[in-house]
This record gives structure tokens, sequence and C-alpha cells, in this order.
């Protein structure tokens, strides 16, 4: 951290230190000059208008879990090598994949 690496001491990684820090700062800035202004802005709002205003802020966030969610999926399907090793080994049966499904050969109920 303070520029020593494995090999000796090198300013490269002060320099880098210094701009992850930069990047940090302006980053934080950032968001509160956007947060603060659209927080007051939501708040001053009807209750009615202000949920609307909240969902349209938060919905993508909530794309971002359903492309990661659908991604690990297709790594996990029984097609990809994970599963058919899994399936090699004797671990799932034939044709299964690696995430829980409700099937009944998997669960009891």
């Amino acid at each position: 951290m303070a520029g020593f690496g494995l090999f000796a001491w090198s300013a490269d990684y002060l320099l880098i230190l210094g701009r992850s820090i930069w990047v940090a700062a302006v980053t934080t800035v950032a968001a509160l000059l956007l947060a603060y202004p659209l927080a007051f802005f939501i708040a001053s709002r009807r209750p009615r208008v202000r949920y609307l205003c909240l969902a349209l802020v938060i919905i993508p966030f909530c794309t971002n879990l359903v492309i990661r969610t659908y991604a690990w999926m297709l790594i996990l399907s029984h097609q990809l090598p994970p599963a058919r090793l899994a399936q090699g080994l004797g671990l799932i049966p034939d044709g299964a994949a690696l995430y829980p499904a409700r099937s009944p050969s998997i669960w009891a109920w």
C-alpha cells in the first residue's frame, strides 16, 4: 500500500492508489449531488406520485437481478459442462440441472 510490491518499491502502486482515491471521491460527490435533490423531489410529491417515482428509481436495480439470475440458470443448465460433470459423477440424475427446480423426481411434495 505504501508503494511496496512483490519485487520491491514502485511508484506505480502509489499512482494507482491515488487514482483509486480520486475516482472514489468524484463518484461520492456525484452521487450526493444527484441523490439528495432527487430524494427531496420525490419526498415533496403527493403519495400516489411519490410511489410511482420511487418505483421508477428502483426498477433498474431489479432488471440487473433478473439478468444475473437468468445467466446463472443458463450456466447451471443440464447441457453445460458443470451439470454434465455432476451427472457423470452420479451427484444428480441424468438430464437434471444444477439449480433447484420443482420436478417430481427431485421434490417429494
